[in-house]
Parts: C-alpha cells; structure tokens; sequence
C-alpha cells in the first residue's frame, strides 16, 4: 500500500495519546509527515494489517511526533521514487 519514504497526510485527526517528551498531542487532519518504517505483522498463514511508523516535521524541519498507523488512517502524497530530482 505504502512504502518506506512515501509522503502521506492523515485522513483524519489524531490524537497522539502515547506521546515522547517534545512531541504534540495533536495532529489535525491533512498533516504531511513521511514513513519511517513499515510493519507487516505475519502470523503462520494470516496476515495482519500492515502499520506505518510516520514522522510529522514542521516547517523548520523540527520532528513533531513520531506515530505508528494503520494504512487506513493515510493518504498517499508523493511516493519516494516518484519525487523528480532538482
């Protein structure tokens, strides 16, 4: 669905109820962050659905939050190949 260094934005807000120090608690729909790290949890036969971690930065490049979601919670903004070079 998604893969490593993808762009997403959330579908719908967040509320960042497991938050490190320095992270918001919020996050409203529509955030930009990039995935950091992709889970497929895999279970003999059965096959769970697949989460993001997702690493949301302000405009200063500061991290805001660091969260884990499911690809249900994301919208695809840019896939990382398909970002053109400068």
């Amino acid at each position: 669905m998604f893969d490593y260094l993808d762009i997403v934005k959330l579908k719908r807000d967040y509320q960042n109820l497991h938050k490190k120090p320095n992270e918001v608690d919020f996050l409203p729909r529509g955030s930009q962050g990039t995935i950091v790290m992709v889970y497929d949890e895999r279970v003999g036969s059965e096959c769970y659905p697949t989460e993001y971690e997702v690493e949301f930065m302000n405009d200063e490049g500061e991290t805001l939050a660091v969260v884990t979601l499911k690809g249900d919670d994301l919208v695809l903004v840019q896939a990382y190949g398909s970002i053109a070079a400068a």
